[in-house]
C-alpha cells in the first residue's frame, strides 16, 4: 500500500513531469510532450533548472511541428532563466539556427538603445512674455490697425486724384 502512495507522489512531482515529457519525446510520443510540459511549467514549485529543461524541450517540439516562432520564444524563455544555456552540440542545424536567433533577440533586449534612439529632451519652458495676455492683446490691436491702414491705402489707390466730385450741384 505505501509503495503505491510513494509511486503516486513520485509521478506527481513537477520534476518528474519534465522527465515524463522527456521520455515521451525520446519514445516518439510527440503528442504527449507539450501537454506534459505545460503541466510542469504551470507548477510554481518547479525548480529553475527543470524550467529551463522544459522550455528547451518545448522548443525542440515546436521545431518538430514546424513552428519556428514558438521555438524561438521557448528558447528565449530558457535563456531568460539561464543566460548560459546551450543546446546539446549534436542538435540539427535548423535547431541551432533557431537557438542562435533566440539568443540574438535576448541580447538585443539587454542592450541599451543607441544615443540617437533616445527620446528627445523636453523643450525648455517658453518665456513668460509669450504667456502674457498683454502681448497677445497688443498683437491683436496691431493686426486690426494694419488691416485698417491696408484698406485705406487700397481705397486711395482706386480713386483717381483731382476728379473727385465737389458735392455741389451745378
Amino acid at each position: 500500500m505505501w509503495n503505491a502512495v510513494f509511486v503516486l507522489c513520485l509521478t506527481a512531482a513537477p520534476g518528474n513531469t519534465v522527465e515524463q515529457a522527456d521520455e515521451a519525446f525520446h519514445a516518439g510520443r510527440y503528442q504527449e510532450v507539450l501537454p506534459l510540459l505545460e503541466q510542469a511549467l504551470a507548477d510554481p514549485a518547479l525548480a529553475p533548472a527543470d524550467q529551463v529543461r522544459a522550455h528547451a524541450l518545448a522548443a525542440l517540439m515546436h521545431v518538430a511541428f514546424d513552428r519556428p516562432t514558438e521555438a524561438i520564444a521557448a528558447y528565449q524563455k530558457a535563456l531568460a532563466l539561464d543566460p548560459g544555456y546551450q543546446p546539446p552540440p549534436d542538435v540539427s542545424p535548423r535547431v541551432r539556427a533557431l537557438f542562435d536567433e533566440a539568443k540574438k533577440n535576448q541580447l538585443r533586449k539587454r542592450e541599451p538603445p543607441p544615443d540617437w534612439a533616445q527620446a528627445p529632451a523636453p523643450a525648455p519652458e517658453s518665456a513668460p512674455l509669450l504667456k502674457s495676455p498683454w502681448l497677445w492683446g497688443g498683437v491683436g490691436v496691431a493686426a486690426v490697425v494694419a488691416g485698417v491702414v491696408t484698406a485705406v491705402l487700397v481705397v486711395r489707390a482706386q480713386v483717381p486724384h483731382g476728379n473727385l466730385p465737389t458735392g455741389r450741384l451745378e
